[in-house]
């Protein structure tokens, strides 16, 4: 059974969450295969949508990610 989740962070600008979603993305493309993570940015929302076989997997994943955004938006000063 797969287990799926869907993350979503909101910023104030559309050029923003493009900036995030693509940095995020890199992270994505180093993913293991049984695991699917894929992210993008839609108007000012970067979407983040996680599959796999193993539900400590996706909670990991999430983990990761939000981790991950934290130190984007640190970084970027958002």
């Amino acid at each position: 059974m797969a287990v799926e989740a869907r993350l979503t962070f909101e910023y104030t600008k559309a050029g923003v969450a493009a900036d995030v979603a693509r940095l995020l993305q890199v992270d994505n493309e180093i993913a293991p295969r049984n695991l699917e993570v894929q992210t993008t940015a839609e108007n000012n929302h970067v979407i983040t949508k996680i599959k796999s076989s193993r539900g400590k997997t996706v909670f990991a994943t999430l983990d990761d990610v939000v981790f991950s955004e934290k130190l984007i938006s640190e970084i970027l000063n958002i």
